[in-house]
């Protein structure tokens, strides 16, 4: 399991509004600036920055606007920026969400390269973020829970995690494995276990605003699958599966288990931390069946 993952994405040198094709680069400078720090009203667009406190911030929004050849019009209210376009209202409305509480990622953003996606957020992060000592954004806070979840995404996307409480989203660029800092407890369930299935078996999990990447199941369901009810074990066991896995379905107890390595090319090449365990199992058979059965799981 990883809190990050390797993403492409799709690099692109400009991106059409409107009819009108503006380079990525300001595009996506301006589309940052706006979700932290804009506003629209009527056939007006406004962005709001201190002149005094942020001077660099008000000259970069300035700058950024009038690469994409959006004119600035003089304002009364001195940390205002404002320039005027129905069109513009109505795609920022669309794509952006209108009001801090309904505020998004516009869709094509979360297709991107890293790269690209970094432009970005170092921008948005600008306006709502803060950063430690060392000049590393460190969290960003917003009111808008979909803008929030599509953060974590863009953060993921760009080799990096984001953790959710309340409002604020935390960055981390470090420790990018989950790590268990208290004793487990052991919790007895009966019942249904369910367990859903994608093309590429990696499934985006979060739990208490903690996010990691994690997988299917897939190759001792896919064997059972395609194995005749007739010819079925009671029992199966598979290693050097990079995962721990135990459940019982259709009368067969399926285990999976780890490693007995600290690396492996195979791990090092898509940066996968092994999982070093096996099971001892307890088991007690009545008329050649499987009666009870005791798994425990040893981590070395």
């Amino acid at each position: 399991m990883r809190k990050t993952c390797n993403w492409k994405g799709k690099y692109i040198e400009s991106y059409e509004i409107n009819g009108i094709k503006y380079p990525i680069i300001p595009l996506l400078e301006f589309l940052g600036w706006f979700i932290a720090e804009g506003c629209t009203s009527n056939r007006q667009i406004s962005i709001f920055q201190s002149p005094t406190y942020n001077q660099k911030n008000f000259i970069d929004i300035q700058l950024c606007l009038g690469k994409l050849g959006l004119n600035v019009k003089p304002q009364k209210r001195l940390d205002e920026i404002r320039f005027y376009g129905k069109k513009w209202v109505e795609w920022l409305n669309e794509n952006c969400g209108r009001g801090s509480r309904n505020k998004k990622v516009p869709e094509f953003i979360k297709e991107l390269t890293p790269s690209l996606i970094n432009v970005f957020l170092n921008t948005l992060f600008r306006g709502d973020g803060w950063k430690n000592k060392f000049g590393n954004f460190t969290g960003y806070k917003s009111v808008s829970k979909k803008l929030r979840d599509d953060v974590c995404e863009l953060l993921l996307k760009t080799g990096s995690c984001g953790t959710v409480c309340d409002d604020t989203v935390s960055i981390q660029t470090e420790q990018l494995y989950p790590t268990v800092n208290t004793k487990p407890k052991r919790v007895y369930y009966k019942g249904y276990v369910y367990d859903v299935t994608v093309p590429n078996h990696l499934i985006f999990v979060r739990r208490n605003g903690r996010i990691i990447i994690t997988g299917n199941s897939y190759p001792a369901q896919r064997r059972q699958r395609d194995t005749p009810p007739s010819q079925r074990p009671s029992l199966s066991a598979a290693g050097h599966r990079h995962v721990i896995f135990y459940t019982y379905y259709n009368d067969e107890h399926m285990f999976e288990t780890g490693c007995f390595m600290r690396s492996s090319p195979y791990l090092l090449g898509r940066g996968i931390q092994s999982t070093i365990a096996g099971w001892m199992t307890e088991l007690k058979i009545k008329d050649k069946k499987i009666k009870k059965i005791k798994p425990e799981l040893l981590v070395f």
